[in-house]
């Protein structure tokens, strides 16, 4: 797949969708961010994803996946799911994380 400024753009817009304000934005846990033209075969699950994030170090997306849930209403937004697991993930490697993040992610689940 080759990865376009248009790729570039959307995904780094979903991240700041759900960073904008924050004061801490430390993702530094993760090195890689793998696109996929479709859904795809995770090597780890052996299940077929949309999207995922691991502690390995990878934010996986399918581009197509992700395109769709851009714009909609109908809460399936690739973009945002992979970013709100890679702000949750990145905690566990004892990384600086924004207060309010930390503060509301419990009540934000529910």
């Amino acid at each position: 797949m080759v990865i376009t400024d248009e790729v570039v753009v959307l995904i780094s817009a979903c991240e700041v969708q759900l960073t904008f304000g924050l004061s801490v934005i430390w993702l530094d846990s993760f090195e890689y961010i793998l696109v996929y033209p479709d859904i795809y075969k995770s090597p780890h699950s052996e299940y077929m994803h949309h999207g995922e994030v691991n502690l390995g170090g990878f934010i996986c997306f399918s581009w197509n996946s992700l395109k769709k849930g851009i714009g909609k209403n109908d809460n399936f937004n690739v973009g945002l799911h992979e970013w709100s697991h890679a702000l949750c993930l990145n905690g566990f490697h004892d990384t600086e994380t924004d207060p309010f993040f930390e503060n509301y992610y419990i009540k934000w689940l529910v």
